[in-house]
């Protein structure tokens, strides 16, 4: 998988300290271990400081099956690492500040590294994590499923590191050709509509899934937290939420659901199966403060998505 792993700072509405340890990439990673098919192997792509390095791969060392020869470890100013603040105005909208982003991929480095993978997860977690027109390139390199989550793509950045929603993302329907699935959030669908900031329902989102359906892509999941999700391949598919028993940190909810919505198809399951499994994810995740070492495992997700086992 290729996206940017961070060290998060976590703070709620009142102002107390959530969190304060890794993040970004790495909630997909765990999750993506938990729930692939037995005897795989996880390999994240992504560029790494050496300080957070060190204490990203202590943290997964827990976890078996991951192969870190893939991560790259500048030297020199950005090799101090990618550190995001996350401010909660309340369960849902925050606020974001990221610093010391690493330089992008460039395709041909990208494409090096994805050769022999079986299948490709593509997270924008930064929104600089690569340039967005390699993904045609990464496509033609990779023999199975790729799946893109827009994410952070969706954001600016000012000279602060600060974050806001982008109005629009001019291109995004050259980069997906081939591409099995394309996730976004409620959000993030309207600035791939044009109309970034506004709010959008589900007849904006099955036109924005006809039109990712045009571009060549196999279909368009939309996450909508409490509400579920909607699949359009390009017809349209509800998926329900699966909510823990209590809500504590939202932060990664949409990495884990794009991790295992891949895990599930890697697994054999139809997409909108894959996605029932990606909600039960999702909502372990929303219980959950920091990354998912102790996710629940695939034979508990698929019951609890209500899946045949």
């Amino acid at each position: 998988m290729v996206g940017t792993f961070a060290w998060d700072l976590i703070v709620g509405p009142e102002g107390d300290l959530r969190f304060d340890g890794p993040g970004g990439l790495i909630h997909a990673v765990a999750a993506l271990r938990a729930l692939a098919p037995r005897g795989s192997q996880v390999v994240p792509i992504s560029r790494v400081g050496p300080g957070i390095r060190r204490r990203i791969q202590a943290t997964l060392d827990c976890l078996a099956g991951l192969d870190f020869s893939r991560i790259d470890t500048p030297e020199g100013p950005e090799g101090s690492g990618y550190t995001v603040q996350l401010r909660y105005r309340d369960a849902a909208e925050r606020s974001e500040q990221a610093r010391n982003l690493p330089a992008i991929f460039t395709e041909e480095e990208l494409v090096a590294r994805v050769r022999d993978t079986d299948a490709l997860l593509v997270n924008f977690i930064s929104g600089e994590d690569l340039a967005p027109d390699a993904l045609p390139a990464l496509r033609k390199a990779v023999t199975g499923p790729m799946l893109i989550d827009f994410h952070s793509l969706t954001l600016d950045r000012d000279a602060e590191g600060r974050r806001r929603r982008r109005a629009s993302l001019p291109g995004w329907s050259q980069w997906i050709a081939g591409v099995e699935v394309v996730q976004v959030n409620a959000a993030e669908a309207m600035v791939l509509l044009g109309r970034g900031g506004q709010a959008g329902g589900v007849e904006d989102f099955a036109g924005l899934g006809q039109e990712v359906c045009h571009a060549g892509a196999g279909g368009l999941i939309v996450t909508c937290g409490e509400d579920g999700a909607l699949w359009f391949d390009p017809g349209m598919s509800r998926i329900p939420a699966i909510p823990p028993s209590r809500v504590v940190d939202p932060t990664g909810c949409g990495d884990v659901h794009g991790a295992a919505l891949l895990a599930g198809m890697l697994r054999g399951l139809s997409i909108p199966e894959a996605a029932r499994l990606a909600a039960a994810a999702a909502g372990a995740q929303a219980g959950i403060s920091g990354w998912p070492a102790e996710l629940p495992g695939f034979a508990h997700l698929v019951a609890r998505a209500g899946l045949r086992p």
